[in-house]
């Protein structure tokens, strides 16, 4: 069926958005065309997949294709020349996303200067400031909740030898993990705002 969407395109066109391969959504990117399978209902026409969402930024040509079932992928291009700065199609954390980063960039293969939708953690407001961390806390907590777990599970089970998997040994573990994920996330990100605060004071 992607064949036949393909020789049907007689006009050029950027975007083939489709639904009717219910069993197999997801997305293929052929002849500068980008093909969204967004179907959502099997053959017993009953839910199976998640809703497809797939916006545009007109400045930076961003491309985001968001699924809760096959993740976020963005495709960032020059508004100019289109070139892609992210050499096509590149999963992104979609999840609680915050926009920490340089209000400008300047495409490599034109010399134009792209204006796109981030900007430096120094001008964000209170509430801003607030989510960035909030967002990088919940989701090194949530991870590292799961993998503490599998860590504890694997312990149990290949080293105690015993099927008590909720223990104050494994708390101990889970929560251990998660303070250490944290640490090195909020490391992690400090560094990468002061990267950003100097290419943005490098900019001006």
């Amino acid at each position: 069926m992607w064949e036949i969407a393909i020789e049907r395109d007689q006009i050029p066109s950027k975007y083939h958005i489709f639904g009717y391969i219910q069993e197999d959504q997801r997305i293929i990117a052929k002849r500068e065309m980008i093909f969204v399978n967004a179907g959502i209902l099997y053959d017993r026409y009953l839910t199976k997949n998640d809703a497809v969402l797939l916006s545009l930024n007109e400045s930076l040509s961003t491309i985001t294709i968001k699924s809760i079932a096959m993740g976020y992928y963005e495709n960032i291009k020059c508004g100019k020349c289109k070139h892609s700065f992210t050499g096509g199609y590149v999963k992104s954390n979609g999840f609680l996303k915050t926009y920490m980063g340089v209000p400008y960039v300047k495409c490599s293969n034109c010399g134009s200067v792209n204006r796109t939708s981030y900007k430096p953690y120094s001008t964000f407001h209170k509430i801003e400031k607030v989510y960035h961390w909030f967002s990088i806390v919940f989701r090194y907590t949530f991870w590292g909740v799961i993998f503490g777990f599998v860590v504890a599970v694997a312990l149990h089970k290949f080293v105690l030898k015993d099927s008590n998997y909720l223990d104050a040994t494994s708390y101990s573990i889970i929560v251990l993990i998660v303070i250490g994920m944290n640490i090195y996330a909020i490391r992690s990100e400090r560094r990468e705002i002061r990267e950003v605060e100097e290419a943005y004071e490098a900019m001006t």
